[in-house]
Formats: structure tokens, C-alpha cells, sequence
């Protein structure tokens, strides 16, 4: 029961770090010669397509850039189907507001290496802890980074959604969870 509980858990955070990926430096190298000096929150407009012909924008949080729309997609980056990829509630036409959900076993595509492609369109990967550490360092800690990154309002969170202001532009949307065990 307890690697159950602490699995649902896991799953239920897992849409963040499912759904948002930090560009490799290859491709960011190309992008930040288009960007603003400094570390302000700056949009490089670019606009990434998975291969379902899903598309997500970028957003800039000091030196990483990070796609802001959750993964929608049903297949990998080379047309192999994805197991195990649910839509909110089981809703497809809610994969267009709120993206997918993945077991991490589908979302690594099996593998164990940290950074990997997994999911995520051509020329991304899953990020790693030291690159969610230095997101999370640099809008201040993890006592109000999350607040920053979180949609303000209330047309997708319930109430009172406290500290969402959305100032790093990311708009995190919640996806809900996804317990494969039932």
C-alpha cells in the first residue's frame, strides 16, 4: 500500500513535470540569440510542433526555456503510439486545454537516463532535478516559485488559488492526476 500511495503521489505532480520541458542547449542556443539581454521573463515566440501536429509555446525563465502548454500528444516523436496516455477525465477534447497524462514509464519511454527525450517533441527531453532546481532558484524558491508559474484566476483552479500570479509567464494549468491502478 505504501509504494501505491507514494506512486499516486508522484503521479499526481506528475503533469508538471510530464508537461513542460526545458529545451536542449543545442536548440536553445539557436533561440537566445533572438532574446532580450538579461533574465527577465522573456518570450522567445517560438513555437515548438510534437508529431500529432500539437503545438506549444516557449517561454524564457532566466537561462532555460521551457515549453508553457501541457503535451497532448499520443505518439512519440518517431509515430510509435504512447501507452498508457489518458486525457482529462478521459475526455479527449480536454487534451486540447489541459494536455495528456503519462505513467512515468511512458513518459521516459522506458528509460532510466535523466534528461531523456522520453515523450517530448523532437529536440527537448524530460528535465532533470538539477534544471528544475535552477527554475525554481531563480523565481525565488519554493516557497513562491510555484505561485509564479501557476495560471492566476480561477477559470481552471478552484478557489482561493493563493500566490498565482503568473509572472513567469509559464501559466501552469492542473491536469489532474492519473492512477493507472484502478
Amino acid at each position: 500500500m505504501k509504494a501505491k500511495q507514494i506512486l499516486s503521489s508522484y503521479l499526481r505532480f506528475l503533469f508538471i513535470i510530464i508537461v513542460y520541458y526545458i529545451m536542449s542547449a543545442d536548440i536553445y542556443s539557436q533561440v537566445k540569440d533572438g532574446l532580450h539581454s538579461g533574465t527577465s521573463n522573456i518570450s522567445s515566440d517560438s513555437i515548438v510542433t510534437d508529431y500529432d501536429g500539437f503545438e506549444y509555446h516557449t517561454v524564457t525563465i532566466g537561462n532555460q526555456v521551457w515549453l508553457r502548454e501541457n503535451l497532448a500528444s499520443l505518439h512519440y516523436y518517431d509515430g510509435a503510439e504512447i501507452p498508457e496516455a489518458v486525457a482529462y477525465n478521459n475526455i479527449d477534447s480536454m487534451a486540447n486545454i489541459y494536455g495528456r497524462l503519462y505513467t512515468w514509464n511512458a513518459a521516459m519511454r522506458g528509460s532510466v537516463v535523466e534528461g531523456t527525450q522520453g515523450v517530448c517533441p523532437c529536440g527537448w527531453h524530460i528535465p532533470s532535478n538539477d534544471e528544475w532546481q535552477e527554475m525554481d532558484d531563480f523565481l525565488g524558491g519554493s516557497n513562491i516559485a510555484g505561485g509564479m508559474m501557476k495560471e492566476a484566476g480561477l477559470e481552471h483552479w478552484n478557489s482561493p488559488n493563493t500566490g498565482a500570479t503568473n509572472s513567469s509567464g509559464f501559466t501552469a494549468l492542473p491536469a489532474g492526476e492519473y492512477d493507472n491502478y484502478y
